[in-house]
């Protein structure tokens, strides 16, 4: 039995199509993202914007016939195409939301009322305010944020298998985001 299936016997009356993959994906890709990056761009356990944002800042961002070509000088690493178009269409996805209403954005990315996530909550709002969204490191650092509290809310917040179903674009939209940013840092030897 998959389980997928199991999900669905466990905690579902009904046949349904619940839009688990998407999910799962998230969860293999994030997975990746957490270890890989150890070193590459990290240097300890806690993923601090910080560091991140210092790695955004070392990556060169070249225009070459109407191509964007992103580099990791450093890892020897580059990504176009459809890894960057990726990118457009998470950063997108999650801008319009959040200018659409940008509270209530906020308030379902940070629900929690602890000390850390109230942190990072007005690092993010800090960051919208100066947030230039034709700048590729500033949509690169913006789905950052969203990617850590996804991951915070799915591993330690979200209890509903119906939650789950309904973020299914997110998780698909974060993971296609995630898949890039590995891309420019990869090694798997």
């Amino acid at each position: 039995m998959s389980v997928t299936q199991w999900v669905i016997e466990m905690y579902t009356k009904e046949e349904q199509d619940l839009n688990l993959e998407s999910a799962k994906n998230f969860s293999f890709v994030w997975s990746l993202f957490e270890h890989m990056s150890k070193g590459a761009i990290f240097q300890g356990d806690n993923l601090p914007a910080s560091e991140f944002l210092a790695w955004i800042n070392s990556l060169q961002i070249q225009y070459e016939n109407g191509n964007l070509t992103i580099i990791n000088t450093e890892a020897r690493k580059d990504i176009s195409g459809d890894l960057v178009s990726n990118i457009y269409k998470s950063f997108n996805h999650f801008y319009q939301k959040y200018e659409n209403d940008s509270e209530g954005f906020i308030e379902l990315l940070y629900a929690q009322s602890i000390t850390p996530v109230i942190k990072e909550k007005e690092r993010f709002i800090a960051f919208m305010q100066v947030c230039d969204k034709s700048k590729m490191q500033d949509k690169i650092y913006f789905l950052f944020f969203i990617a850590k509290r996804m991951r915070n809310k799915f591993f330690h917040g979200i209890k509903s298998i119906g939650e789950v179903s309904r973020d299914h674009k997110e998780f698909e939209r974060i993971s296609e985001y995630l898949i890039s940013i590995i891309s420019l840092f990869e090694d798997y030897h």
